[in-house]
């Protein structure tokens, strides 16, 4: 692919799940119902079925793993995919618990966990950036099924064969210096009601939110019986400000949307979550 590779980091099951847990745990937020076997076998020396419903839920190591690993009722896609959000939710735990000044401690608890090719020196001075980073300036890339091609090899083993044609231009933008345009782009923040009686939906509407680019709060709902997801915009108009992009996102077609001028000086909009809202939003 042409990628330089500056510094590496590797680590294996038990190393994941001894950081996981020398964290106290991390907060995944899970959009898709997940359902596979438990890898360890209880009493009886069966393998028990795990579940997580949508809403965010609080991981230990081995539940972390399992989650990073999953696919029985998924795909390697959406496993690929819940790895980098085990991965954003360890940073989370670290950045938000202001652990910064604790990081010579941490690093000598889980230096034995990982292998590594930079000294102390710089992983100091990345966790300085670390700190620094905005959920909404992190952008996420995967190979997706419209990248590859599914092989059988002749001994039977079922694996992908990359289309380098589609592969590349992912591989560019994720990349390539940011445009200028998007350096000088701000989304104006959304306050997220959840307006269902489903616990969490608001917080994992702010997570994709973030992933888009857009910063998010969750608000208090005036009410909880919202049966269709409306979008509230503070502004006299529509372009310009990535409104089509939420109702793109979201599903809310135009006569769902709202506009109140002035009716917030806090916020871009607000997305009122209903019973509608799909909170799986992937193909694959």
């Amino acid at each position: 692919l042409g990628i330089r590779v500056d510094y590496i980091v590797r680590t294996d099951f038990d190393g994941l799940i001894g950081i996981v847990d020398t964290l106290g745990g991390v907060d995944i937020p899970v959009h898709c119902r997940l359902s596979d076997h438990w890898p360890y076998a209880n009493e009886e020396g069966e393998y028990p079925i795990l579940t997580l419903e949508p809403g965010v839920h609080h991981l230990d190591g081995e539940t972390a793993l399992w989650y990073a690993r999953s696919r029985l009722t998924t795909s390697v896609f959406s496993r690929e995919r819940r790895q980098q959000q085990v991965l954003q939710a360890i940073w989370h735990k670290v950045r938000d618990a202001g652990m910064l000044t604790q990081i010579p401690a941490l690093w000598e608890q889980v230096r034995d966990m990982v292998e590594t090719d930079m000294d102390f020196a710089t992983v100091l001075d990345l966790a300085r950036v670390a700190f620094l980073l905005q959920d909404q300036n992190i952008r996420f890339y995967n190979i997706g099924p419209d990248e590859v091609t599914p092989w059988t090899t002749p001994q039977g083993g079922c694996v992908f064969l990359p289309r380098w044609e589609a592969i590349e231009p992912v591989v560019a933008e994720a990349m390539a210096p940011i445009p200028e345009a998007r350096l000088n782009r701000t989304f104006m923040p959304v306050e997220v009601w959840n307006g269902t009686r489903n616990a969490d939906w608001g917080l994992l509407a702010a997570d994709r939110l973030l992933r888009a680019g857009f910063p998010a709060v969750v608000g208090e709902a005036e009410r909880r019986d919202y049966g269709e997801t409306q979008l509230v915009v503070f502004s006299e108009y529509a372009k310009g400000t990535g409104v089509e992009y939420l109702q793109q996102m979201f599903r809310v077609p135009e006569e769902r949307v709202v506009y109140d001028p002035g009716g917030s000086a806090a916020y871009g909009f607000r997305l009122i979550l209903g019973a509608d809202y799909q909170t799986c939003y992937h193909a694959y």
